[in-house]
């Protein structure tokens, strides 16, 4: 599961969107015989990174009982925390620091493959990427991996062709993965079958990640950072706004008479125009004193 009280993830965007809209989501310390909440209050009780975090705590006190009792073995995993329930002994080669829930499972299913489990693993999960990656992954790694699908078992082997298993990985990402429903206009299964039908287009895909030799100038170009995004306290982070709220100085109110300040800047012209004033200014005078000698002269 996912480790909540982490300064900064990167589903911490996505938390911020499902607080919106929301006035004050109270903290809830739940017991083991309070009653099941309704899906709207248990949505919002979800909006909570505290509350997530006592549920996480409520989940595993719960699973350690129960692994004791029924002499099972139970694993529980928290980001990097990983322990046997039932011997309460630290599982380290289970232990993946990963922010998505998702990725750790598969990261399981991989070690657990390894130490040379070959029976079938079931999988109990509803997520559109957990489908997407099991698609994947049971292409690449021997043994039977499925997924509990409400009252039915599916097998993941056969949720796709091994065409669209080499690119169907690329193809979500391209789609914005579950944060996005559509495409431009096109929802996921329109274009799963698109490129389903184009052998053109599963080529393509499956070529991504492959190593290129590229200029250190497009190198430069392709990174995040001013291109939409940010760099704080080493995470990488979009850029929401590019001003400020509020301008960064607010101009004083006018005074009701004019102030010293407000006189000088009156005074202040362009220097062409004073060099002007100086030049009509001395021939005035010139004609002035002209007119006065030839006054004087006909006295």
């Amino acid at each position: 599961m996912t480790h909540y009280d982490a300064p900064y993830s990167i589903k911490d965007d996505e938390r911020d969107l499902r607080v919106q809209g929301k006035v004050h989501i109270p903290n809830t310390y739940m017991k083991l015989d309070d009653p099941f909440p309704s899906a709207r209050a248990f949505k919002t009780l979800l909006c909570s990174v505290s509350n997530k975090g006592r549920l996480q705590k409520l989940i595993r006190s719960y699973l350690t009982t129960l692994a004791q009792n029924l002499n099972v073995e139970i694993v529980y995993s928290i980001g990097s925390d990983c322990t046997n329930l039932s011997t309460q002994q630290s599982m380290q080669n289970y232990s993946f620091d990963h922010a998505e829930a998702d990725t750790i499972l598969f990261s399981a299913y991989a070690v657990l493959r390894e130490s040379g489990y070959s029976g079938p693993v079931v999988m109990d999960v509803a997520d559109t990427d957990a489908y997407v990656a099991a698609a994947f992954i049971s292409q690449q790694l021997p043994g039977m991996l499925c997924i509990k699908r409400k009252k039915e078992t599916i097998l993941c082997r056969g949720l796709v062709t091994e065409e669209m298993a080499d690119c169907i990985v690329q193809l979500h990402c391209i789609t914005g993965c579950d944060a996005n429903s559509g495409f431009f206009g096109k929802g996921k299964s329109s274009l799963y079958n698109k490129v389903a039908k184009s052998a053109l287009a599963w080529q393509q895909l499956s070529r991504f990640g492959e190593s290129l030799e590229l200029e250190e100038e497009v190198l430069e170009e392709l990174s995040p950072l001013g291109h939409g995004w940010e760099l704080m306290d080493g995470h990488c982070r979009p850029v929401r706004h590019t001003r400020p709220a509020l301008p960064a100085h607010l101009p004083t109110p006018e005074p009701g008479e004019d102030s010293e300040d407000d006189d000088e800047s009156d005074e202040e012209v362009d220097d062409d125009d004073d060099d002007d004033d100086v030049q009509r200014w001395r021939e005035y005078s010139s004609e002035s004193e002209s007119s006065e000698a030839e006054t004087s002269d006909s006295d």
